[in-house]
């Protein structure tokens, strides 16, 4: 599997470079691992949001829908 964010944090601390402090995001870090821990192999990749500009644009617009 491969995984795309624009999060440089999210994905180093996926990579296991950088703890994760925040109470709140350290259940979320520990279902990520488990679901990653199903596949054989993985890959996570930081993609910067100026390279990626129709994803932002979606997530933006899907962001203001649930306001």
């Amino acid at each position: 599997i491969r995984c795309f964010s624009d999060s440089e944090l999210v994905v180093k601390q996926i990579q296991g470079k950088y703890r994760v402090k925040a109470p709140a995001l350290g259940p979320l870090h520990g279902q990520v691992m488990d679901l990653l821990k199903r596949f054989t192999d993985w890959q996570i990749k930081h993609i910067p949001r100026e390279q990626n500009r129709q994803a932002d644009k979606l997530a933006s617009r899907h962001a203001k829908k649930d306001k």
